[in-house]
Protein backbone atom coordinates (compact mmCIF):
# COMPACT_ATOMS: atom_id res chain seq x y z
CA UNK A 1 0.00 0.00 0.00
CA UNK A 2 2.85 2.60 0.83
CA UNK A 3 4.79 1.82 -2.58
CA UNK A 4 1.27 2.24 -4.41
CA UNK A 5 0.58 6.05 -2.42
CA UNK A 6 4.36 6.67 -3.22
CA UNK A 7 4.01 5.71 -6.51
CA UNK A 8 0.61 8.03 -6.56
CA UNK A 9 2.17 10.08 -5.16
CA UNK A 10 5.53 10.85 -7.66
CA UNK A 11 3.26 10.49 -10.95
CA UNK A 12 1.01 13.38 -9.74
CA UNK A 13 4.17 15.21 -8.71
CA UNK A 14 5.62 14.54 -11.61
CA UNK A 15 2.10 15.51 -13.69
CA UNK A 16 1.79 18.62 -11.77
CA UNK A 17 5.33 19.61 -13.08
CA UNK A 18 4.47 19.14 -16.45
CA UNK A 19 1.68 21.31 -16.77
CA UNK A 20 3.51 24.15 -14.66
CA UNK A 21 6.38 23.83 -16.82
CA UNK A 22 4.07 24.01 -20.21
CA UNK A 23 1.99 26.94 -18.93
CA UNK A 24 5.61 28.63 -18.47
CA UNK A 25 6.69 27.86 -21.67
CA UNK A 26 6.80 30.52 -24.35
CA UNK A 27 5.30 30.28 -27.64
CA UNK A 28 6.61 29.70 -30.64
CA UNK A 29 7.45 33.28 -32.66
CA UNK A 30 4.90 31.84 -35.44
CA UNK A 31 2.55 31.40 -33.30
CA UNK A 32 2.87 35.03 -31.80
CA UNK A 33 3.06 36.42 -34.83
CA UNK A 34 -0.23 34.36 -36.04
CA UNK A 35 -2.19 35.77 -32.78
CA UNK A 36 -1.11 39.43 -33.17
CA UNK A 37 -3.12 42.21 -34.29
CA UNK A 38 -2.33 45.26 -36.40
CA UNK A 39 -2.41 47.68 -33.76
CA UNK A 40 0.56 45.50 -32.02
CA UNK A 41 2.76 46.33 -34.89
CA UNK A 42 4.80 49.64 -35.16
CA UNK A 43 7.02 50.98 -38.06
CA UNK A 44 10.63 50.78 -36.53
CA UNK A 45 12.84 54.00 -37.54
CA UNK A 46 15.25 53.08 -40.28
CA UNK A 47 17.89 54.93 -38.55
CA UNK A 48 17.75 52.29 -35.25
CA UNK A 49 17.52 49.24 -37.53
CA UNK A 50 21.09 47.46 -38.24
CA UNK A 51 21.16 44.48 -41.41
CA UNK A 52 23.23 41.74 -40.89
CA UNK A 53 23.32 39.18 -43.52
CA UNK A 54 24.62 35.63 -42.69
CA UNK A 55 24.65 32.31 -45.26
CA UNK A 56 21.27 31.69 -43.30
CA UNK A 57 19.52 34.52 -44.02
CA UNK A 58 18.76 38.27 -42.63
CA UNK A 59 19.02 39.45 -39.60
CA UNK A 60 17.34 42.46 -38.39
CA UNK A 61 18.71 44.25 -35.50
CA UNK A 62 16.40 46.89 -33.64
CA UNK A 63 18.70 49.56 -31.56
CA UNK A 64 17.11 51.60 -28.48
CA UNK A 65 18.68 54.92 -28.52
CA UNK A 66 15.12 55.82 -26.32
CA UNK A 67 16.86 53.37 -23.58
CA UNK A 68 20.33 53.40 -24.22
CA UNK A 69 21.40 57.09 -26.19
CA UNK A 70 24.83 56.64 -25.87
CA UNK A 71 25.51 52.87 -26.55
CA UNK A 72 23.01 52.77 -29.88
CA UNK A 73 25.27 55.53 -31.21
CA UNK A 74 28.17 53.68 -30.38
CA UNK A 75 27.49 50.53 -32.14
CA UNK A 76 26.28 53.11 -35.02
CA UNK A 77 30.07 54.45 -35.47
CA UNK A 78 31.31 50.27 -34.98
CA UNK A 79 28.76 49.39 -37.92
CA UNK A 80 29.86 52.70 -40.25
CA UNK A 81 33.38 51.85 -39.54
CA UNK A 82 33.18 48.09 -40.20
CA UNK A 83 34.37 47.15 -36.97
CA UNK A 84 31.96 44.10 -36.81
CA UNK A 85 32.92 42.59 -40.60
CA UNK A 86 34.50 39.00 -40.31
CA UNK A 87 34.07 39.22 -36.28
CA UNK A 88 31.79 36.44 -34.45
CA UNK A 89 28.50 36.68 -33.25
CA UNK A 90 29.30 34.73 -29.78
CA UNK A 91 25.81 34.76 -27.65
CA UNK A 92 22.74 35.77 -28.86
CA UNK A 93 19.41 35.43 -26.22
CA UNK A 94 16.22 36.06 -28.53
CA UNK A 95 14.65 39.26 -28.18
CA UNK A 96 16.98 40.40 -25.93
CA UNK A 97 20.84 40.49 -26.44
CA UNK A 98 23.49 40.08 -28.59
CA UNK A 99 27.01 40.12 -27.85
CA UNK A 100 30.11 40.16 -30.71
CA UNK A 101 33.60 39.61 -30.08
CA UNK A 102 36.69 40.01 -31.51
CA UNK A 103 39.37 36.42 -30.95
CA UNK A 104 42.00 38.84 -31.42
CA UNK A 105 41.42 41.25 -28.55
CA UNK A 106 43.90 40.28 -25.87
CA UNK A 107 46.90 40.49 -28.34
CA UNK A 108 46.99 44.99 -29.10
CA UNK A 109 48.88 44.00 -31.92
CA UNK A 110 46.16 42.11 -33.63
CA UNK A 111 42.73 43.37 -32.18
CA UNK A 112 40.66 45.19 -34.67
CA UNK A 113 40.73 48.71 -34.43
CA UNK A 114 37.75 50.56 -32.93
CA UNK A 115 37.84 53.88 -35.25
CA UNK A 116 36.11 56.73 -33.42
CA UNK A 117 33.96 54.22 -31.58
CA UNK A 118 34.97 54.12 -27.43
CA UNK A 119 35.86 50.91 -25.81
CA UNK A 120 33.78 51.69 -22.72
CA UNK A 121 31.06 53.84 -22.06
CA UNK A 122 28.63 54.67 -18.74
CA UNK A 123 26.32 52.63 -18.11
CA UNK A 124 22.36 53.27 -19.15
CA UNK A 125 20.69 51.29 -16.34
CA UNK A 126 17.88 54.03 -15.70
CA UNK A 127 15.66 56.40 -17.90
CA UNK A 128 13.68 58.92 -17.31
CA UNK A 129 9.63 57.54 -17.11
CA UNK A 130 7.98 59.27 -20.68
CA UNK A 131 4.58 59.65 -19.93
CA UNK A 132 3.66 59.21 -23.48
CA UNK A 133 4.90 55.75 -23.14
CA UNK A 134 2.54 53.02 -21.16
CA UNK A 135 4.72 50.17 -19.01
CA UNK A 136 3.73 47.04 -18.94
CA UNK A 137 5.03 44.22 -16.97
CA UNK A 138 7.06 41.33 -18.62
CA UNK A 139 5.48 38.44 -18.88
CA UNK A 140 7.50 36.26 -16.54
CA UNK A 141 6.94 34.41 -13.44
CA UNK A 142 10.28 36.36 -12.33
CA UNK A 143 9.56 39.89 -11.13
CA UNK A 144 12.95 40.30 -10.81
CA UNK A 145 16.34 39.64 -12.68
CA UNK A 146 18.29 38.00 -10.43
CA UNK A 147 21.67 39.52 -9.75
CA UNK A 148 23.51 36.33 -9.44
CA UNK A 149 22.19 35.16 -12.98
CA UNK A 150 25.02 37.02 -15.14
CA UNK A 151 28.44 37.25 -13.72
CA UNK A 152 28.96 40.96 -14.95
CA UNK A 153 29.65 43.24 -12.39
CA UNK A 154 27.00 45.60 -13.48
CA UNK A 155 24.57 43.17 -13.15
CA UNK A 156 24.85 43.10 -9.35
CA UNK A 157 23.23 46.27 -7.31
CA UNK A 158 24.53 46.62 -3.93
CA UNK A 159 20.96 46.00 -2.86
CA UNK A 160 21.38 42.15 -4.43
CA UNK A 161 17.66 43.19 -5.49
CA UNK A 162 17.60 42.52 -9.06
CA UNK A 163 16.39 44.73 -11.64
CA UNK A 164 12.62 45.45 -12.03
CA UNK A 165 11.57 43.61 -15.45
CA UNK A 166 9.00 46.12 -17.80
CA UNK A 167 9.09 47.00 -21.11
CA UNK A 168 7.41 50.44 -22.81
CA UNK A 169 5.08 50.16 -25.50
Amino acid sequence: MKTLLLAGAVALGLATAAVASDATKTPPVKDILAKSSPQEWRTPDPENLLYMDLPQGRVIIELAPDFTPLHAANIRTLVREHYFDGLAVIRVQDNFVTQWGDPEEDDKAKMKSLGKAKASLPPEFTRPIDAKLSWTAMCTRRKWVSPTASPLPATRPAARRGWPIAMAR
